[in-house]
């Protein structure tokens, strides 16, 4: 097994590498700074394609976005979307999927780590699974109840931490959810109604748009009250 505190330790190296681009180092020591980073990444990579199993090690590896960069990681970003997200097994995305809910429950991201993580990873690889037939290969209902009392509709004090790039994914996640199994979140209406209708309200909010989209695809899934659709309407109007 990889040893993780040498590999936190060489990814921390790399993230640090990456940060000097915008100091006043020299020319030469700064591009050799960039071919050593880059090769480091596509060792972490390869060690990824022979062992799958390492699932913390891919949220390691995603904070590499985190840092602002002329270094082209268009590989990495290939690697999350066609080798993870839509080549991993079902088992190994629930896995995955999983270990996500616990380092967001735990707070072991910033939440810019958790927004990263949901768009290149969580978002498309749950996609890639509800539109192949993998959807309870994937989530069962223990997870899907954990991504709405915790993540959807947690105690006040927690969501009101949220940030506008964290809340855009998580409607985002509700959306895909109520998309493709809608079914199977009937005994979760309340609390899926009153999130998007929570962020519909939000005035000058950057996610209110996506709030829109998310409930429209609620009411598209299930019966709604004529006073919820007839104040949709009046907020559209």
């Amino acid at each position: 097994l990889i040893d993780r505190r040498k590999f936190q330790s060489l990814f921390l190296e790399v993230t640090e590498l990456l940060k000097l681009q915008n100091s006043s180092v020299e020319g030469v020591k700064y591009w050799y700074q960039v071919k050593e980073s880059k090769k480091l990444v596509k060792c972490f990579l390869n060690y990824l394609k022979h062992d799958k199993s390492e699932v913390s090690v891919l949220f390691d590896m995603i904070s590499i976005f985190l840092v602002h960069t002329r270094i082209d990681y268009t590989f990495l970003k290939e690697f999350y979307v066609i080798e993870v997200a839509e080549g991993y097994p079902a088992q190994m995305k629930k896995t995955l999927l999983s270990h996500f809910l616990h380092l967001f429950q735990a707070k072991e991201l910033g939440h810019d780590h958790l927004v990263v993580s949901m768009q290149m990873l969580i978002l498309p690889m749950l996609a890639h699974a509800f539109q192949n037939g993998q959807s309870w290969d994937v989530i069962d209902q223990t997870i899907i109840k954990t991504i709405v009392e915790k993540l959807l509709d947690p105690p006040e004090e927690i969501s009101a931490e949220y940030d506008e790039p964290l809340r855009i994914e998580l409607l985002q996640l509700a959306t895909l959810l109520l998309k493709y199994i809608q079914n199977d979140l009937v005994h979760h209406r309340k609390e899926l109604i009153k999130f998007g209708w929570n962020h519909l309200k939000r005035e000058d909010s950057a996610s209110k748009q996506w709030a829109f989209v998310n409930v429209c695809h609620f009411l598209d899934a299930y019966q709604a009250p004529e006073k919820i659709i007839l104040q949709v309407e009046i907020i559209l109007q």
